[in-house]
């Protein structure tokens, strides 16, 4: 909208001058704010990538070591001193200080505030699983999704065999059933 070479229109009034003036802020405008948002996006994403990497190389640290979803529970209940079910900020220093992974206390922090998810300042079982081992979790709510199913399906096919019962009991007492009333 704001070129000028050969073959261009050009105003010639004031007034054409302040619609060309207000279509040349408009179309800046118009071009800028995309610019703007993709810039933004990209600094979130950049900023994203140093937590997914520090995640990364704890994950890669404990399955160096060996330690699978089961060690970390039993290590993590095992520093959990005030047996609240949470890691704070020192108890989760000397669990993996207790692990030997070879991370920095750098990294060991960041990890905290990237695993503390509500900002509680401490950090639970599930939190920590959730990040570290994402599949096993997975793997565990879809096991007790399962479970939590199946219970229910039994529950109502309980209700529905006690239902069927009581059924059979009124009819056997001389009640009418549904089909039998439009009969009589």
């Amino acid at each position: 909208m704001t070129t000028v070479g050969y073959g261009d229109f050009v105003p010639r009034t004031a007034g054409g001058y302040i619609i060309v003036s207000i279509l040349t802020l408009v179309s800046a405008l118009f071009v800028a704010m995309p610019v703007g948002i993709i810039g933004h996006e990209f600094t979130l994403c950049w900023q994203g990538r140093d937590q997914v990497l520090c995640i990364t190389r704890a994950r890669r640290a404990l399955l160096k070591w060996g330690y699978t979803a089961q060690d970390v529970r039993a290590l993590f209940e095992y520093v959990d001193a005030d047996r609240d079910a949470c890691l704070d900020m020192a108890e989760f220093l000397e669990l993996f200080r207790q692990m030997r992974i070879g991370l920095s206390l750098e990294t060991t922090l960041q990890l905290f505030c990237v695993f503390d998810d509500d900002q509680s300042g401490q950090i639970d079982y599930t939190e920590f699983m959730r990040h570290v081992f994402p599949q096993d979790t997975a793997e565990a709510d879809m096991a007790r999704r399962v479970r939590k199913i199946r219970k229910s399906s039994q529950k109502v096919t309980d209700a529905l065999a006690a239902l069927e019962n009581s059924r059979g009991v009124g009819r056997s007492n001389g009640a009418l059933s549904p089909a039998s009333d439009g009969d009589s």
